[in-house]
């Protein structure tokens, strides 16, 4: 049982069944009890203590009706204005109804439905179409408004300047630039752009400047891959060489330095009087050395031979 009913019910008890009346809310929540939506009737604000007569002053309804209240009755009545939203329907310039089948103007977003001879409505068909008044509604292939320009203003603009945005364009590696209609995808025709105009992409591989390889076949893309990254081999391998060279340049420079200090020394020690002959074998390790750095060179030498 319903606060409504409960009250009844109470009023039955107390014998007061002949009278009638309506519980309305304000947005807040705060019920009040009237007998009848009219100016002079009684007002009655519900509270945990019972009714009282509601202060004056003005109650808005939860439906938007305002009520000025004096001395406890309905002092004037303001009810919400009543908007009753219609459909857009339009004639085409060639006669033809068309409707949007929801409330409010045309926009984009919606469906668009043509109204036949036998009185149906069924969806527009893709392209521009043009009402008496000079709107132009742009239709997809779905029958969904994708553009409504009016006469003067700006709009959505037309189904030309629509492909214009859907334009997908890329360089080439030769700065050669092509371009599709819509997106960059298998399916779409690819054109070339030329100084005598837009011409279909010839047959073959076609590589954009961001590393994306474009299959064409009869002006068509019929697959589109990724460049594969191609590791500088030949260039990793000059740095390679390039730096155990330089390092074993430095060694061997390091090594006739050596080399040069000893035969100095060895000269002075042969200056002096002869004595008991000692073998000074650091002159032959350092030939061995100079032997093995030698061999290093040949057998890098020997490998980049191999690679290449």
């Amino acid at each position: 049982m319903n606060r409504q009913e409960i009250i009844n019910k109470i009023r039955e008890i107390f014998g007061a069944t002949n009278e009638k009346f309506e519980l309305y809310k304000t947005a807040e929540g705060v019920e009040f009890r009237i007998d009848a939506l009219v100016v002079g009737t009684d007002i009655y604000v519900i509270t945990p203590e019972g009714e009282l007569p509601a202060a004056d002053g003005e109650v808005v309804l939860e439906d938007g009706t305002k009520v000025m209240v004096k001395e406890g009755k309905i002092d004037e009545l303001m009810l919400p204005e009543m908007t009753t939203e219609e459909m857009a329907d339009a004639e085409l310039a060639d006669g033809t109804k068309i409707t949007n089948k929801e409330d409010g103007d045309f926009a984009e977003g919606q469906m668009l439905y043509v109204v036949d001879a036998e009185g149906n409505e069924v969806m527009a068909p893709e392209g521009e179409h043009t009402t008496k008044s000079g709107i132009v509604i742009v239709v997809d292939a779905e029958g969904k408004i994708t553009g409504v320009k009016y006469p003067d203003t700006a709009g959505e603009g037309s189904l030309e300047e629509q492909s214009k945005d859907k334009m997908a364009q890329a360089t080439l590696i030769d700065g050669t630039i092509v371009e599709t209609e819509g997106d960059l995808m298998v399916g779409a025709d690819l054109y070339i752009i030329t100084e005598e105009g837009r011409q279909p992409a010839p047959t073959g591989e076609h590589e954009t400047e961001d590393g994306k390889i474009v299959v064409v076949e009869d002006g068509k893309i019929v697959e589109i891959k990724e460049k594969e990254a191609e590791v500088e081999i030949e260039v990793e391998m000059m740095e390679t060489f390039a730096n155990a060279l330089e390092t074993l340049n430095n060694e061997i420079k390091a090594l006739r330095k050596e080399n040069e200090e000893l035969k100095n020394k060895f000269s002075k020690f042969a200056a002096e009087p002869a004595a008991e002959k000692i073998y000074d074998k650091k002159g032959a390790y350092v030939e061995m050395l100079k032997e093995q750095q030698f061999s290093k060179l040949e057998q890098l030498a020997a490998l980049r031979r191999a690679l290449k």
